[in-house]
């Protein structure tokens, strides 16, 4: 995803369950690393490509989020999937709070 993410992004390590369907009309089941989520969106690590505009689903202890994939970039050991959530689906961390979670403000803060 791009840095164009309105509200305060959290970087975060948690395992999640990945669903798409690729554009061929294949239904996929994939796990992922949860790496950083905000209200907008999320990038998960995977050992998968997908498709740009792919709609897509995280599951992150029984709570399922939508969305499309807005970027997928081959990074050193993975595929980092960035999604933009539906507007029927935003997180917040009063829905589930992902382990190991932390503010990139704070960290920024603290560097100061």
């Amino acid at each position: 995803m791009s840095d164009k993410r309105v509200s305060l992004r959290y970087l975060c390590a948690d395992l999640v369950k990945v669903d798409w369907m690729s554009a061929d009309g294949e239904f996929h089941t994939d796990s992922g690393v949860l790496e950083d989520i905000c209200a907008e969106g999320a990038c998960v690590e995977m050992e998968n490509e997908i498709q740009l505009g792919i709609m897509m689903m995280i599951t992150l202890d029984g709570k399922a989020f939508y969305g499309r994939v807005s970027h997928c970039n081959y990074r050193d050991y993975g595929w980092f999937v960035g999604m933009r959530f539906s507007v029927d689906t935003p997180w917040s961390s009063r829905v589930v709070e992902p382990k190991h979670l932390t503010s990139l403000r704070a960290l920024t803060e603290s560097a100061t």
